[in-house]
C-alpha cells in the first residue's frame, strides 16, 4: 500500500522509510531559512541570494558547502542559528544524513542556550532599541525547533535507526507544547518595553493614529489570506508522530499516542485520504489486526517565506518632526514550485494531496508576534530619533 502526502513550502529530496522500503526521489529544492537576520545594511536575504540560486538549481552539495563554511566561520555569531539550520537542511538534501543531524543538534543547542539566558536577552534587546530590532541575534522560532527535531527523526528513519527517531519526535512534541507560553513571553517583553519607555505617550498616540493603522494594516494584509493552524502546531510533525508510533508501538500507550496524533493531523486536513487510511489502520490495530506494510511518499516542495524590510514614514510628533522613517519586517512568500507529484505504483497512478503549508505555520507565528513587532519598532524609532 502507498500513501502520498504533500507538504508545501519547504523542500528536501529525501523520503523517510516507514516500516519497510526506502523510496528516494529527486525533487525541486527550496530554501530552508525560516526567518531573516541582518548584518549591517545587508539583509539576510541579500547575503544568501547567490547560495539560494544554487539551491533552486538543485545543486545541494554546493549549497551545503557554502552554508557549512558560513556556519563554521561564526559559530557564536548573531546569525549562528540560522546558518546551522541552513547547513543542516542542505546536508540533508545532499543525502548526508548523519552530518545533517549533527548540524540540527548544534542549532537546537544554540537555540536552547538563548532560551536560558534571560539577562543576555535583556541586554541585547536594549541595544536593539537604540539601533533596530533587526540587530537582535536570531534565537530561532518555535517552528525552527519543531522542524529541526522532525528532520532529525526523518534522518534517523532514512538511516534505519528508529530508536533515534523516537526521542526526536518526543522533543518535537515538547517544542509544540512550549510554543504558546513562549509567544506570550515575547509579547509581554514588548509591552514592558513600551510601558517603560520615556516616550510611552508618543508610542500610544502613534498606535492610535488613523494613518498609521492604515499603513500597518495594508503592510500585513497578505497574512490574512493564509489559513493559520491553531496552537502553533505543524500538522506534518503531528502526522509523522502518529505513523511512527503506530508502526513502532511498544505498548498500548504508544498505540494511544499514535491514534491521538493521527486524529489531530486529520483535523487539520479532514479530506486527506492518506491520513484517513492511517487512522483506519490505527483503529484496526486496537482490535488486534496486524499492521499491513505501507510505503509513504512525502513530497516536500517550494520555499519557506523570507523576512524582508519595508520602509515608510510614521506620524510621530516628536522633537518638532511630524514624520519619522522606520523599517518594518514583512513576510515574502516564495512562488515557482511544483504543487503536486504523481507516482505510478502497483498499477495505480497516485497524486499527492496537500498536508501541511509551512507558509501558514510561519504566518501564524508572525501574525501573533505582530503586536510585539509594532511596539518594538516604535520604541526603536523614537530612541533613534532622540539620539
Amino acid at each position: 500500500m502507498h500513501r502520498l502526502l504533500s507538504m508545501l513550502s519547504r523542500s528536501s529530496p529525501s523520503i523517510p522509510r516507514v516500516r519497510r522500503g526506502l523510496v528516494r526521489l529527486t525533487l525541486a529544492l527550496g530554501l530552508a531559512a525560516l526567518a531573516t537576520s541582518t548584518s549591517g545594511c545587508r539583509t539576510y536575504a541579500t547575503k544568501t541570494q547567490e547560495v539560494r540560486s544554487l539551491w533552486r538549481a538543485g545543486q545541494s552539495e554546493q549549497a551545503a558547502k557554502v552554508f557549512t563554511e558560513r556556519a563554521d566561520a561564526a559559530p557564536q555569531g548573531r546569525d549562528a542559528v540560522i546558518w546551522r539550520l541552513e547547513q543542516a537542511t542542505a546536508l540533508r538534501a545532499a543525502g548526508r544524513f548523519e552530518e545533517s543531524t549533527r548540524a540540527f543538534e548544534a542549532a537546537e543547542a544554540r537555540m536552547a542556550e538563548y532560551g536560558s539566558k534571560a539577562r543576555v536577552r535583556v541586554a541585547t534587546e536594549a541595544m536593539a532599541t537604540m539601533t533596530t530590532p533587526a540587530n537582535l541575534p536570531y534565537e530561532g522560532r518555535t517552528y525552527d525547533r519543531i522542524m529541526a527535531a522532525t528532520y532529525r527523526a526523518l534522518n534517523a528513519l532514512t538511516l534505519g535507526q528508529p530508536d533515534s527517531a523516537r526521542p526526536a519526535l518526543i522533543k518535537a512534541y515538547q517544542y509544540q507544547q512550549d510554543a504558546v507560553a513562549e509567544n506570550s513571553r515575547r509579547i509581554e517583553r514588548a509591552q514592558n518595553d513600551a510601558r517603560d519607555s520615556k516616550d510611552a505617550g508618543a508610542i500610544s498616540r502613534t498606535e492610535g493614529h488613523p494613518q498609521f493603522r492604515s499603513q500597518v494594516d495594508s503592510l500585513y494584509s497578505k497574512l490574512a489570506q493564509l489559513k493559520p493552524y491553531s496552537d502553533y502546531v505543524i500538522p506534518f510533525t503531528v502526522w509523522l508522530d502518529g505513523v511512527f508510533f503506530l508502526a513502532r508501538a511498544q505498548d498500548l500507550s504508544d498505540l494511544e499516542r499514535a491514534h491521538k496524533s493521527l486524529e489531530r493531523a486529520l483535523a487539520f486536513a479532514p479530506d486527506h485520504p492518506g491520513i484517513q487510511a492511517d487512522l483506519r489502520l490505527a483503529d484496526a490495530r486496537f482490535k488486534g489486526a496486524p499492521l499491513e506494510p505501507v510505503t509513504y511518499v512525502v513530497f516536500e516542495t517550494g520555499q519557506a517565506p523570507i523576512r524582508a524590510q519595508v520602509r515608510f514614514d510614521i506620524p510621530i510628533i516628536f522633537a518638532n518632526v511630524s514624520y519619522v522613517g522606520s523599517a518594518w519586517p514583512v513576510l515574502e512568500t516564495q512562488a515557482g514550485h511544483a504543487l503536486t507529484l504523481a507516482v505510478n505504483a502497483g498499477g495505480q497512478r497516485l497524486t499527492t494531496t496537500p498536508g501541511t503549508s509551512m507558509d501558514s505555520v510561519i504566518a501564524r507565528d508572525f501574525e501573533d508576534e505582530r503586536p510585539a513587532i509594532i511596539t518594538r519598532t516604535l520604541v526603536s524609532t523614537l530612541a533613534k530619533g532622540a539620539a
